[in-house]
């Protein structure tokens, strides 16, 4: 049969079949098509199956609010368009209130489309084998998915896959969220075109990057309302175990001249209030890759074997965050380095500290050819760096042991020493011979920032400039 329903004003439909089970706790429904239609936004749904379980669905008819022990969704697509609203057309129609419960939620084979009007853009916004959740309460025009009080969210999902704008997406592979505790396994943020793709489709230069997490384990994750309709999100700890972050930069495009954000400031537009007391990190990766023309190959230079751990991580809080981190450079170089911010600060006031050993610099010499067209001779034995600032100026102090260091640029083709260059430069480059008695020469850092640039690359600059003072300069202590 094909029965035609109409609920609500915005909403109509057609069913093909409903039939109740033998004690009437259970209504089944196949064939389901829905639509729902309001000046803003156009939704078309199409279920294959329904399953609705109550404790007796003549009780639910007689409440006021319908309360479900079980409702469950079976091969659906949820087709989501927004509409370009003409504003002339709105009034100030009081919207019914309603409310229900439903103590179980669980769908299969969804998926979740979603269409813009005004740019005709398509996007599948979620695709999600198994959803389940738990404690649906909706009422006054207000849905909740966790009991403030008991802190109970059980939820499951497989295989999700959701846009994060133009372009980046959301994957991962399975997600449980019970008694607080959330597990993740195959979590992954990445650009959604392949490199070429990416580099043809702008105009400035984006970074094309992969940010995963073999192992994303959340303890004791807690969601209240405080402060009126403030969200907080409070967590003990959490464990990203295998992270890997992979980015590469195409040069050959113009520079994204926009203002960067720093990391306090992002932290503070963040829409929920969020506290995590700790963050550990284990077994993990950086690889930044490099392209600066189209003749030559692109290189990069890479960390690996990091360890790390944040403390005190928060939107709010008037309390330093706390970041430490430890690895190997190219394979063989121990660097650390920490860094502390108050995500209060609007001034963003930072201070960094670290130290490199043992970096033989024909490491990094295919990563300084595509870069600085010159590669270096030598070895960097031990080096120290702390440096504090804000959003505006930065300064501190370096110090270096190395030994017979020199530098040979070349030419355009990278195939040729430029020899008359590379002497000139190594003039006023001192090689280690002139140290103090224990070997080091000192350098001064004192930079101010490309707003147009990351904070990453802020940093950088630092070290860069400090390096530059150190092996150029009188390697005095101030």
């Amino acid at each position: 049969m094909n029965k035609t329903l109409k609920t609500i004003p915005e909403c109509t439909g057609t069913v093909d079949d409903v039939s109740i089970s033998f004690f009437g706790s259970t209504l089944f429904i196949s064939g389901i098509v829905l639509n729902y239609e309001t000046q803003a936004v156009n939704i078309d749904i199409d279920i294959k199956d329904l399953e609705l379980s109550t404790m007796g669905l003549i009780d639910v008819a007689r409440k006021k609010t319908p309360s479900f022990s079980k409702i469950k969704v079976d091969d659906y697509v949820l087709n989501i368009t927004k509409r370009v609203v003409d504003t002339t057309l709105q009034g100030d129609k009081a919207k019914k209130k309603s409310s229900f419960y439903i103590d179980k939620f669980e769908s299969f084979n969804g998926r979740v489309i979603y269409n813009d009007a005004t740019t005709k853009k398509q996007d599948v916004i979620l695709e999600a084998p198994l959803f389940s959740i738990k404690n649906i309460d909706y009422s006054d025009g207000k849905l909740s998915f966790f009991d403030t009080e008991k802190q109970e969210l059980n939820l499951e999902l497989d295989k999700v896959n959701l846009a994060l704008g133009d372009y980046e997406k959301l994957s991962l592979a399975k997600l449980s969220f019970k008694n607080s505790n959330a597990k993740i396994d195959g979590f992954a943020i990445e650009t959604i075109y392949d490199i070429s793709q990416l580099s043809k489709i702008r105009s400035t230069e984006r970074d094309h990057y992969k940010f995963s997490v073999d192992l994303l384990s959340l303890n004791q994750l807690n969601f209240s309302k405080e402060n009126g309709d403030s969200l907080y999100i409070k967590g003990t700890n959490i464990l990203m175990d295998s992270l890997n972050l992979e980015i590469y930069r195409d040069k050959t495009l113009a520079d994204d001249l926009t203002v960067k954000k720093y990391y306090g400031e992002m932290l503070r537009s963040i829409p929920a209030k969020m506290k995590i007391d700790s963050i550990l990190i284990a077994n993990s990766s950086i690889v930044y890759t490099e392209k600066i023309s189209n003749d030559l190959r692109a290189e990069n230079i890479y960390f690996n074997n990091i360890e790390g751990k944040i403390t005190d991580l928060s939107s709010y809080i008037d309390k330093d965050i706390n970041l430490e981190l430890k690895g190997l450079l190219m394979g063989e170089a121990p660097v650390d380095i920490n860094y502390s911010v108050n995500p209060t600060d609007t001034d963003e006031n930072f201070l960094v500290s670290g130290s490199m050993h043992n970096l033989d610099t024909e490491a990094i010499n295919p990563f300084l050819k595509i870069s600085m067209k010159a590669v270096a001779e030598g070895k960097v034995d031990r080096t120290y760096f702390t440096f504090g600032g804000n959003a505006y100026a930065a300064s501190g102090d370096i110090k270096m042991e190395y030994e017979n260091l020199h530098f040979k640029f070349l030419d355009k083709d990278l195939l040729k020493i430029k020899k008359v260059v590379s002497f000139v430069v190594n003039l006023f480059v001192n090689d280690g011979s002139k140290s103090n008695s224990r070997g080091f020469r000192f350098g001064t850092i004192d930079t101010e920032p490309d707003k147009t640039k990351s904070f990453t690359n802020y940093v950088w600059v630092c070290i860069r400039d400090g390096i530059l003072d150190t092996i150029t300069g009188n390697g005095k202590k101030d």
